[in-house]
């Protein structure tokens, strides 16, 4: 199996959790590997948790977050 990443996330500041998305992020050596999610709904104050499935150093080379909002 893969090395795996686990996110969740808060929009409430952290008072309750989404349940955890397991993505998987590519073996070793694959360093162009791109993960993302999109469709997490709305909320207004946001917290993000990231970890990893393996105990191996990471590095993190870019990481960004897209936000788009809609007005109804």
């Amino acid at each position: 199996m893969p090395p795996r990443i686990m996110f969740r996330y808060s929009v409430d500041g952290g008072k309750t959790w989404s349940s955890e998305i397991w993505i998987n992020q590519g073996v070793v050596g694959e360093y162009d590997t791109v993960v993302g999610l999109d469709r997490l709904g709305d909320g207004y104050d946001w917290v993000m948790e990231v970890s990893t499935s393996e105990p191996i150093t990471h590095a993190w080379g870019d990481a960004s977050v897209d936000i788009e909002a809609s007005i109804e």
